[in-house]
């Protein structure tokens, strides 16, 4: 799971569990994203929070906080 975007310089990209643990974390706008394992293990389904600050190419910032699911 990782975001696409055009025309955006830097980003910070972070994925929580509900009790607020980073199970992940990336500031490469090239990174392939997370890929819902936890320390070699897969991530339990439920429900996860992500994070998302970024920077477009004109210098505009801009940060969101979305929850998704994940499925088996």
């Amino acid at each position: 799971y990782f975001p696409k975007f055009v025309h955006v310089d830097q980003l910070v990209f972070t994925v929580m569990n509900k009790g607020g643990e980073i199970l992940y974390h990336s500031e490469d706008l090239n990174d392939k994203g997370w890929d819902g394992s936890y320390r070699g293990q897969k991530a339990s389904p439920g429900n996860y929070v992500y994070k998302l600050s970024y920077t477009t190419a004109d210098g505009r910032d801009f940060s969101e906080t979305g929850a998704f699911m994940l499925l088996e």
